[in-house]
C-alpha cells in the first residue's frame, strides 16, 4: 500500500458543527450516584496514550460500584479510533475516551458507537454535536495551537502562521501528521480556515521548504522533538492552549509563576473531546463508566491531569491556570464541517504530495 493509500485509509474528518441539542434516548442522571450496581465486572476503556487520570479516581469508582476499569491506551487519537473501527465486530473495549472534534464524524459514520442514553444537563450545551448527540458525550474542550519555547524565541507570543514560514524559523517547527494525529489534523484544518481552499497548499509548500518536520503523534512531537519539553532541537510545536500549565505542574517547580512555553493565540483552532459506548450489547456497567467520565468527581481532574477544560459548567479551574494566565482562546479558528467531510480525502492527498512527496 503506497503512502497516499495509507493516508486515505487513516484519514478522519472534522466534527460536525457544535450546537445545543438533547438526546431522544432515556436520560438517567449525570451525577455520581452509581452505588448499588450489578455484580463486579471489569469494563475496558480505550483511550489515547496521554490519558492519565490519577489512580485513586478509579479506586474510588471501584469501591462505590464494584466495577474495575481497565484502561487500554492505543497511541494517538487516530490510531485509537482506528483500533475501535477495525475491531467493530469483536469490540476491543467497552467504552472509548477522547474522540476529538476532528475525528467525530469518522466515529459516527463507522458505526462503532451505540446510544448512551445519558442526560447532558450538566454539560456546556455548545459542546454537544448537532448530529450524533446520542452517540457522543462531550467530556472536555481545548484549542490546538502552536506552542513556542521562549528560551529560543524570546518574542514568540506575537508570531503568526505567516511567520512560521520565514527563514528565522527554519528547521524549528515540528507538526503531527494529519492522517494519524488529532492535533495534527486540527492544525491542518486551521491552515485551511486561514488561507482558504486555494491558498493552504502554498502555505504548506513554504513550511516544507523551511525544513518542517512531520511526526506521527503528539507524544513524539512534544516529548522528543520540542526543545521546551526536553532535549529536542525544535522550538515550535503543535500542541494545546493548556500546555503551559502542564509544563509547570509536571516540571521541577510546580509553584512557578512563569513558564518558557508560550501559546501563539493567532494559530489556534477549537476542539472538543467526546466519550462513547462501543459494541452492540447494552452493558449497564459500561454505561456507569461513561456516566462517571462526565461526573463532577472525574471532571475535576481534567485541568491538571489531561490539561483540558472540563465539559461540565460547574467545575472551577485550578489555581495554576490563574497563576500562569492560561486561558481559552475565543478567537480560535473554526471551519465548515460539511465542506471538510466532502473534501477531506482530496485535501489529505494534496497534503501528502506537498509535504511527504
Amino acid at each position: 500500500m503506497n503512502s497516499k493509500s495509507i493516508l486515505r485509509f487513516l484519514s478522519f474528518a472534522l466534527a460536525l458543527t457544535l450546537a445545543s441539542c438533547t438526546s431522544s434516548q432515556p436520560t438517567p442522571s449525570l451525577d455520581t450516584s452509581v452505588a448499588g450496581s450489578t455484580a463486579q465486572k471489569t469494563v475496558r476503556l480505550l483511550a489515547y496514550d496521554s490519558f492519565t487520570p490519577p489512580k485513586e479516581v478509579w479506586e474510588e469508582f471501584t469501591a462505590e460500584t464494584g466495577i474495575t476499569v481497565e484502561v487500554l491506551p492505543k497511541g494517538d487519537t487516530g490510531t485509537m479510533l482506528n483500533t475501535a473501527i477495525l475491531s467493530r465486530d469483536a469490540p476491543f473495549a467497552d467504552v472509548i475516551w477522547g474522540i476529538d472534534s476532528t475525528f467525530a464524524s469518522r466515529a459516527i459514520t463507522s458505526d462503532v458507537l451505540r446510544p448512551h442514553g445519558l442526560s447532558i444537563a450538566a454539560l456546556d450545551p455548545s459542546l454537544v454535536p448537532a448530529i450524533g448527540a446520542e452517540l457522543l458525550l462531550p467530556v472536555d474542550k481545548s484549542e490546538v495551537c502552536v506552542n513556542a519555547d521562549t528560551r529560543v524565541i524570546p518574542n514568540a507570543a506575537n508570531l503568526t502562521l505567516d511567520d512560521l514560514t520565514q527563514p528565522a524559523y527554519k528547521g524549528q517547527f515540528v507538526v503531527q501528521n494529519p492522517a494519524t494525529s488529532a492535533p495534527g489534523l486540527a492544525f491542518f484544518l486551521a491552515t485551511i480556515a486561514k488561507y482558504g481552499e486555494t491558498g493552504w497548499q502554498q502555505y504548506w509548500r513554504d513550511l516544507a521548504a523551511n525544513e518542517l518536520k512531520v511526526v506521527n503523534g503528539w507524544e513524539e512531537a512534544w516529548s522528543t522533538e520540542f526543545s521546551g519539553a526536553g532535549s529536542g532541537k525544535r522550538s515550535l510545536v503543535v500542541s494545546y492552549s493548556n500546555s503551559p500549565a502542564a509544563f509547570v505542574v509536571f516540571g521541577s517547580d510546580p509553584a512557578a509563576t512563569t513558564t518558557p512555553i508560550v501559546v501563539l493565540d493567532s494559530t489556534c483552532i477549537a476542539v472538543t473531546e467526546y466519550a462513547g459506548l462501543l459494541g452492540q450489547v447494552n452493558d449497564p456497567n459500561a454505561v456507569k463508566v461513561l456516566e462517571f467520565l462526565a461526573s463532577e468527581r472525574f471532571q475535576r481532574e481534567l485541568a491538571t491531569n489531561l490539561f483540558v477544560y472540563p465539559a461540565r459548567t460547574d467545575i472551577a479551574l485550578p489555581e495554576v491556570y490563574t497563576r500562569l494566565k492560561v486561558h481559552s482562546v475565543p478567537t480560535a479558528f473554526t471551519i465548515d464541517p460539511i465542506r471538510v467531510q466532502a473534501m477531506r480525502d482530496t485535501w489529505l492527498d494534496e497534503w501528502s504530495d506537498i509535504v511527504l512527496g
